[in-house]
């Protein structure tokens, strides 16, 4: 919240206001932090050895980072990317404050608009908040075998 009065004069100054393209952006830079900060940490518990081993072996920069840190790295993506899709997804003020066009509008904001001055339309609000709640069901289901490896990467060492 402290933010939003800054984003929204650079949104503005860079034209990024009432667009997609906007919202992009902007959730991509808010989440760049906590994204880099896990993925430093993750990317520190990795065994230097194993990076000693492709130099030796001529793998180069590039070919160690591709063939051997990324594999690795596979649970922290995956904890990266779903919470990076859960902060955009679920994200209300920013939607709000810069989108004007109803066409354009995310979810949250949607689901907002059944709220009525009189009366709230429930049925809608909870089939469209089950709606929403489908892709973030698919995402994990679809990393979870990431996250369950990821758990037990230093349980035993052999």
């Amino acid at each position: 919240m402290v933010l939003l009065i800054p984003q929204f004069v650079l949104a503005k100054d860079l034209g990024l206001l009432n667009s997609l393209v906007g919202l992009v952006v902007v959730y991509a830079v808010m989440n760049l932090g906590l994204n880099t900060f896990l993925l430093r940490g993750f990317f520190a518990t990795m065994p230097q050895e194993i990076f000693d081993a492709a130099d030796v072996d001529g793998a180069g920069v590039w070919g160690t980072f591709r063939l051997i840190a990324l594999p690795l790295a596979k649970p922290g993506l995956a904890t990266v990317t779903l919470f990076s899709f859960l902060a955009a997804w679920d994200e209300f003020t920013w939607a709000i404050v810069t989108l004007s066009d109803q066409k354009l509008y995310t979810l949250p904001v949607a689901i907002r608009a059944f709220q009525r001055a009189q009366a709230t339309e429930w049925g809608l609000v909870f089939a469209a908040s089950l709606i929403a709640l489908v892709p973030v069901l698919c995402l994990f289901v679809l990393l979870q075998r990431q996250f369950v490896s990821g758990a037990f990467v230093g349980a035993a060492k052999g």
